[in-house]
């Protein structure tokens, strides 16, 4: 027993003399790997690989970045993008899509030519933040931001050589949460000049100008409704475009007007044209491989709802289902009358169609419109009038149910649910790719879950193992095999250390 501590003890110390293992790459002892790239994905995966062992990534062409990507991390090894004589384009598909790069102690570097467009170019729309990175360029312009684009430069700042071109006017971007404002138009608005007062007098905006970003402030809107005349006509749900007015007070830039500025994306407010009350008034998607696994809906609805469900059809409004089995909820709207239900789909594929289905006291239903939506892209591609307002339900009644009293319209026939299930929180899917610094996006950090607790288990006591070992002497064998495994791999990686180990078993 006495052998097996020694052995133990000497385990412990090779452990603590050689430390944990290091990366693959540290004990290769070569030169990092060279990965050469000549588009996106081929750069966006060799980020990926170098974030994990290091490496040198060099550029074959020109490069277009145009979707949300983040890059950073701490105690990274180092990383080198060799632009060369070419530019990494920051752009988007729609305005907003963010790139971000901060790495907390510089193991990140852009090195290249730079001239006119640098190494990193903001494009209009495009939005790039970057922290403590190392930006080297050989002449002429490191970083350059073209007007109606964002660039967020954080503190620490980069360690940069050349120049940061940044844009000739500030850029206002929308600076609301939850999406464009909504409003509901009752079935009275008739003009342009009604649906104007149904809309804000100012939107929410931040100024980014010169590498920082203001706080959120409100801003004087005027809305131009003409394009919206004929979605006014037939009462279809429209987004209203507008311009910001005025000078910049709020942002502490007296002296710059909101037209003279460039604009990630003008004002926008979304109308919609209810029936019976009800209209769906956002919808959000979340998928794992293609597969639509949430869905989140709110809608506007006229008051004394007592039940929900949301149904789904994959045949284009042929049939219908419940988006999920037992999902129906009772209904309480916000404080703006916003009410708002998510479900959690069977993995659906493709283009499903979903509705809301809401139950009045008397079994009286109303359909809110239809939401097409890409479970590829998790979005919606299109909203459909069909089945909107009163009518037939669309999925039958339990075979005990009782018909409730005719409405006007031919309205319900289904009873009101009275019981329903706790809906369940949305959960909040950890972020695809690091950080993203404070100023240039936000991670909601993911709700804490609660744990039952564990009923306490009697106490067992110790046994032998098959063949006579007590517990404490199998922990001490385990120890001699540690020590056998290290004391081999002392010997290959240092001689002197092992004569160190046998002289001090000797000694003992």
């Amino acid at each position: 027993m006495v052998c097996l501590r020694r052995l133990g003890a000497a385990a412990l110390a090779l452990f603590l003399f050689l430390g944990p293992a290091p990366r693959a790459a540290a004990e290769s002892g070569g030169p990092a790997p060279e990965i050469a790239v000549s588009d996106w994905a081929g750069l966006k995966a060799a980020l990926r690989d170098c974030q994990e062992q290091g490496g040198r990534i060099r550029l074959e062409s020109d490069i277009e970045i145009d979707e949300n990507f983040d890059y950073g991390g701490l105690g990274l090894p180092p990383v080198t993008v060799d632009c060369g004589e070419y530019t990494i384009h920051i752009k988007a598909r729609t305005p907003g899509h963010q790139v971000t790069f901060i790495c907390t102690d510089d193991t990140l570097t852009f090195t290249g030519a730079g001239g006119e467009d640098g190494l990193l170019h903001v494009c209009p729309g495009g939005w790039l933040g970057i922290n403590s990175i190392v930006i080297q360029a050989g002449s002429g312009n490191a970083v350059v931001q073209e007007n109606g684009g964002v660039l967020v430069v954080d503190q620490p700042e980069p360690q940069v050589e050349g120049e940061i071109k940044y844009a000739d006017t500030p850029t206002l971007v929308p600076g609301g949460s939850g999406g464009i404002p909504a409003c509901s138009a009752p079935e009275e608005t008739a003009t342009l000049e009604e649906l104007a007062r149904l809309l804000p007098a100012t939107a929410k905006i931040r100024v980014n100008w010169q590498g920082s970003m203001t706080r959120t402030v409100d801003q004087p809107v005027e809305w131009e409704l003409a394009a919206a005349e004929e979605d006014l006509a037939a009462r279809r749900r429209t987004v209203a475009a507008g311009r910001y007015v005025g000078p910049l007070a709020a942002a502490g830039l007296e002296d710059v007007r909101a037209g003279e500025c460039g604009l990630l994306a003008p004002p926008q407010a979304l109308v919609v044209f209810p029936v019976d009350g009800a209209a769906m008034r956002y919808a959000d998607f979340r998928t794992n491989n293609g597969k639509i696994t949430v869905a989140s809906f709110d809608f506007f609805a006229a008051p004394g709802v007592e039940t929900s469900r949301v149904l789904v059809s994959q045949d284009e409004g042929a049939s219908w289902a419940p988006a999920e089995e037992g999902s129906d909820r009772h209904q309480k709207p916000d404080a703006g009358g916003i009410y708002d239900h998510t479900v959690y789909p069977s993995s659906l594929t493709g283009e499903p169609w979903f509705l809301v289905e809401l139950v009045y006291p008397g079994g009286r239903l109303v359909h809110t419109d239809v939401i097409a939506c890409d479970a590829g892209q998790a979005r919606p591609v299109d909203y459909i009038d069909g089945h909107r307002g009163g009518g037939e339900p669309l999925l039958p009644g339990p075979p005990t149910a009782t018909p409730g009293p005719a409405q006007e319209g031919g309205v319900g026939s289904l009873p009101a649910i009275t019981q329903s299930p706790t809906p369940v929180p949305v959960p909040t899917e950890p972020p695809a790719d690091p950080i993203v610094p404070q100023g240039v996006g936000s991670v909601q950090p993911p709700q804490e879950g609660q744990s039952s607790p564990v009923p306490a288990q009697p106490a067992v006591p110790a046994q032998a193992a098959p063949g006579g070992l007590a517990p404490a002497a199998q922990v001490a064998l385990g120890c001699a095999a540690v020590a056998v495994v290290g004391v081999g791999a002392a010997a290959a990686l240092n001689p002197g250390l092992l004569k160190k180990l046998l002289r001090l078993f000797k000694k003992k």
